[in-house]
């Protein structure tokens, strides 16, 4: 990833040697604040290892929505905000976090 510009493509994070992902499953409801508990602090305890930033296909606390975005797309998220008010004006093509036309 780190062969291609930073800004190429709308994923701007090329700079990190690793990438992590943290799941917290369950099969139990009564397990789920404990699990989701468990997920937030290993995510917050890593950070100090990281570069910052994030990869949505890793997404993360969904009520993070404008960090996650920011931190996924960083400086990209401005030109892909134009271009989705371009082809996208009604908004039709939404994914798992939506990118809102400016």
């Amino acid at each position: 990833m780190t062969r291609v510009s930073p800004t190429a493509t709308a994923f701007f994070k090329r700079d990190a040697p690793f990438m992590l992902g943290i799941e917290a499953n369950w099969t139990k409801r009564e397990d789920a604040k404990a699990n989701i508990s468990w997920a937030r602090n290993v995510s917050t305890d890593m950070r100090r290892f990281t570069k910052g930033g994030s990869y949505l296909n890793f997404p993360g606390f969904v009520e993070e929505r404008k960090a996650l975005l920011r931190g996924s797309y960083g400086p990209n998220l401005d030109r892909l905000k134009k271009i989705k008010a371009k082809y996208d004006p009604s908004n039709h093509f939404t994914g798992t976090i939506n990118i809102e036309p400016n």
